[in-house]
């Protein structure tokens, strides 16, 4: 048998192993920048940006070796944004019942606690015609949010921490501090 027959079967194998190990780095590079966006992702998720958590989920759509649902993703996404203008809503609503001095209706979104109840009668006590009430972007983190408000009357404010939770798909405030109480 001729030497350049027993190199054939030593030369293939390399050919063989090389072209496995590229394409082995090329997978490995596409499943590091597959968990890149998963992270990317669960981050917007996360604190409920809702656009860019959309921008990666696209992304993701064409990577390969990213097994997702990506229908079943996009409507979980399009519904945590119905529930972000929601709470806003609500925000909104409980803005325009402290300046229309009508906090029974602030009292719909209390969670039911013993804390917020005494809370929402001393509150009750003042007459908050002419204040007028201000708020910050509202920040999300999980389930949870905050909001802080700002009550203005004449050349005094008071600042407060809204905490909202949502449970059983529902908002509702689990604590409010006046700035400054711990």
């Amino acid at each position: 048998m001729s030497r350049t027959y027993m190199f054939l079967p030593k030369i293939i194998m390399l050919t063989f192993l090389f072209f496995v190990g590229c394409t082995n780095v090329t997978e490995k590079s596409s499943i590091q920048n597959a968990i890149m966006i998963n992270k990317d992702f669960e981050k917007y998720y996360n604190i409920w940006d809702i656009e860019n958590a959309k921008i990666v989920l696209d992304k993701m759509k064409y990577e390969e070796n990213v097994n997702l649902n990506y229908e079943l993703i996009k409507n979980n996404l399009l519904k945590r944004e119905l529930k972000k203008e929601e709470l806003l809503k609500i925000v909104v609503n409980i803005k325009y019942a402290v300046e229309e001095n009508n906090l029974q209706n602030i009292g719909i979104y209390l969670e039911n606690t013993v804390s917020n109840r005494l809370k929402l009668k001393e509150l009750e006590k003042y007459d908050f015609t002419g204040i007028k009430v201000y708020y910050n972007e509202i920040e999300f983190y999980y389930e949870n949010a905050e909001v802080i408000t700002a009550f203005v009357y004449f050349d005094e404010i008071r600042y407060y921490l809204v905490k909202f939770s949502l449970n059983n798909n529902s908002w509702s405030i689990v604590d409010f501090l006046e700035k400054g109480e711990s």
